[in-house]
């Protein structure tokens, strides 16, 4: 559980940074640590928010090349 205290301290700071690819990065592991305990709706809910969070990595650098 104290992995988990950590990756979500990490993951609000960069969501607050707008650092979606090590958001996406946390999200993911958050993602897994929920699976690994059988929680099917905290890894639904993390399962999406990773999604977001690579979606939002591909529109920033589509944009980046566009400049």
């Amino acid at each position: 559980m104290k992995q988990y205290q950590n990756w979500l301290a990490q993951y609000l700071i960069c969501r607050r940074d707008n650092d979606h690819a090590m958001a996406a990065e946390l999200a993911e592991s958050i993602c897994a640590f929920w699976k690994s305990r059988d929680d099917k709706a905290e890894h639904s809910k993390w399962q999406k928010i990773y999604q977001d969070h690579r979606q939002k990595t591909t529109w920033q650098a589509r944009l980046k090349a566009r400049e």
